[in-house]
């Protein structure tokens, strides 16, 4: 399959955020397992970034979102399989879905459980919701099977990159590097 679209990549501003993205959501990843799993004695300080990570990545979802739909996108090539298509899109709107809940979650079980977001120094964030035991755990779970599914998806779509880059040896993969 070879793509000669003209508009081959996603924009520049967009791949950067992709990028970052990425890195935050691999830094929010590994350090929610080692706070779940108990694994440091500095679990205090590793949320003392966790936290505001995890709200920058609620913003930077915002930006991407609205640079997405600002700048032109490059299609999928029209030899494309339908299935591939159906699983390419589903897999996009899932991520978003991931990426928008995770933090979202985040917000409303750090909320529920009475403890302030806490961004950097004095800035904090409104509580969404007045502090509830009940909520703080309900939210917790959700925040714990959003993870899970979020670093699923994560997987599978490197596995997705990995598979058109080195067994297909199409173009799709150049679209956002």
């Amino acid at each position: 399959m070879n793509n000669t679209l003209p508009n081959l990549k996603f924009s520049p501003s967009l791949r950067v955020i992709h990028s970052l993205m990425a890195l935050c959501i691999l830094f929010e990843l590994i350090t929610g397992l080692i706070m779940a799993l108990d694994l440091t004695p500095y679990f205090s300080q590793i949320l003392a970034f966790h936290r505001p990570v995890g709200i920058l990545l609620f913003g930077l979802i915002f930006l991407r979102i609205i640079v997405r739909f600002a700048t032109k996108n490059p299609l999928l090539p029209v030899e494309t399989p339908v299935d591939q298509k159906i699983a390419a899109y589903s897999m996009q709107i899932a991520l978003y879905f991931l990426m928008l809940g995770m933090p979202l979650s985040g917000w409303l079980m750090t909320s529920a459980g009475g403890y302030p977001v806490r961004i950097w120094g004095d800035f904090i964030l409104p509580g969404l919701v007045a502090k509830n035991a009940s909520l703080h755990t309900v939210f917790a779970g959700w925040h714990l099977w959003l993870a899970v599914a979020l670093a699923v998806l994560i997987v599978l779509h490197i596995m997705a990159a990995f598979y058109h880059k080195h067994i297909l040896r199409d173009d799709i993969y150049q679209r956002m590097f």
